[in-house]
């Protein structure tokens, strides 16, 4: 859809990646192979396929930008791209090991399960 494209693109803009030389055009390409966002020693990171980059907001920015664009919050540390889980598996702690589509294996927090399930579309 390009009128999300656009508002996606310019809530990125807004100085979400700490990368240089960021154009326009690469912002698209960046959020659609975003697969997940991860907090960790007080910085957060976008993962994408080809490695993990610093970004600027803190996870509950994100978290409120892009729920509505298929991210949903799965712990308190990542933000996950729901089109990138290709698999699921349930722990014996009642969690669940969502298997991403770059091979990492993420946990589910009991707390976001109920969530996360309503949300999944594979």
């Amino acid at each position: 859809d390009p009128k999300m494209s656009t508002q996606i693109i310019s809530v990125m803009e807004s100085a979400f990646l700490t990368m240089n030389g960021i154009t326009h055009k690469s912002l698209c390409a960046i959020l659609a192979n975003a697969i997940y966002f991860e907090s960790r020693d007080k910085k957060t990171f976008i993962t994408l396929m080809n490695g993990s980059y610093p970004v600027k907001k803190h996870l509950y920015e994100i978290e409120e930008s892009f729920k509505s664009k298929g991210f949903l919050r799965i712990s308190k540390s990542v933000i996950v791209n729901m089109a990138c889980v290709v698999r699921v598996t349930v722990c014996k702690d009642r969690t669940l090991l969502a298997t991403l589509s770059n091979k990492e294996n993420v946990r589910v927090s009991r707390q976001y399960v109920k969530e996360f399930k309503s949300n999944l579309s594979i």
